[in-house]
């Protein structure tokens, strides 16, 4: 008997460790998944906005430059090169930054470009016709109103109904574009904006199907790469932000990379920005070849002119000079009246 409540005893003892044990290891498990749950919900909140900031940053690079705009350009580009992008742009911070400052120019060029297409409309007066999206307002007004609505309707049925005359508009923003954007040393920290700037013209290019040539230069200047007809890819995008040359500043070598350009027949009437911070000097012989051809090709020279450095390297070759601090300044905008 004794034996038997010594055994009772030792398996009642076990059995209060063995509970004993189980309660310490089910307060464990549990403090552990409350912990990395809690970690696991920061994760997965870190993810979402990941891939929030890179869906904006796609939008930014893809998307159009007009209100409004954004989707049904975005939707032109083949998911797999947007997947691609977005790839690339969740690993490189570097491409993030160019991204929001695409994003801002974007912005801007979309704001210049509208001005500019309602001088245009300006410019070409009034005409007689039954363009509803021309209409002008107070024509608006007359179909609202009971009284001159049926006048309004049988003008309209006619094509006598008053709107904007935008034969102006077939015109507009057509021309080639070509820019050749200073990487010298000094640049390096406008380096992410001025890419924002660069993809931000491409998207006019890509918009407005204009051909569209981009030239960087420092001490030396790389050959031309153009784009026809604003057909300009996501690998085109990446390679135009990811370079950066370096070095000294020389304004004849991308000024001779243009010229070559322009020769092509495509490239006639091309507007031409010429962007830098720096200053060189450009002989008299090549000015007297450079207004040569402009007379033969018909094509004009905006220089954005950035920092304090004086007006003389630029002022021999260029048409308008654009001065700013940095491509923050608002004068910038004037950059995009192409």
């Amino acid at each position: 008997m004794d034996d038997l409540a010594a055994a009772i005893g030792t398996t009642k003892y076990n059995e209060n460790v063995l509970g004993w044990v189980k309660e310490q290891a089910t307060e464990a498990l549990s403090a552990a998944l409350n912990q990395n749950g809690s970690q696991l919900s920061q994760i997965l909140a870190q993810a979402s906005d990941e891939a929030i900031e890179t869906k904006e940053n796609v939008n930014f690079m893809l998307g159009g430059i007009q209100a409004g705009s954004s989707d049904s350009e975005l939707k032109k580009v083949p998911l797999k090169e947007q997947l691609f992008l977005a790839e690339k742009l969740s690993h490189n911070k570097n491409l993030k930054e160019i991204a929001k400052w695409t994003g801002r120019m974007k912005v801007i060029a979309s704001r210049k470009q509208r001005y500019k297409h309602k001088d245009a409309i300006d410019r070409n007066g009034i005409r007689q016709g039954s363009d509803i999206e021309q209409l002008l307002p107070m024509e608006l007004g007359s179909y609202a109103s009971p009284i001159s609505k049926m006048d309004f309707l049988r003008r309209y049925a006619e094509g006598q109904a008053l709107q904007y005359d935008t034969k102006g508009k077939e015109h507009l923003g057509k021309g080639p574009i070509i820019l050749c954007l200073d990487q010298s040393g000094s640049m390096k920290g406008q380096d992410t904006i001025s890419k924002g700037f660069a993809l931000a013209l491409m998207s006019i290019a890509r918009k407005q199907r204009r051909d569209f040539a981009w030239i960087p230069f420092s001490s030396h200047a790389s050959d031309a790469i153009i784009y026809e007809r604003g057909k300009i890819e996501v690998p085109d995008m990446i390679q135009l932000a990811t370079v950066f040359l370096d070095g000294g500043t020389n304004f004849v070598q991308p000024l001779n990379k243009a010229s070559e350009v322009i020769k092509q027949s495509r490239f006639n009437q091309a507007d031409i920005i010429f962007v830098t911070d720096g200053e060189a000097h450009v002989n008299n012989d090549f000015l007297k070849a450079w207004s040569s051809l402009k007379e033969q090709k018909g094509f004009s020279v905006l220089s954005l002119l950035l920092g304090k450095e004086s007006i003389h390297g630029v002022d021999g070759f260029t048409d308008r000079i654009v001065r700013a601090w940095s491509f923050e300044d608002q004068s910038i905008q004037q950059a995009f009246d192409i």
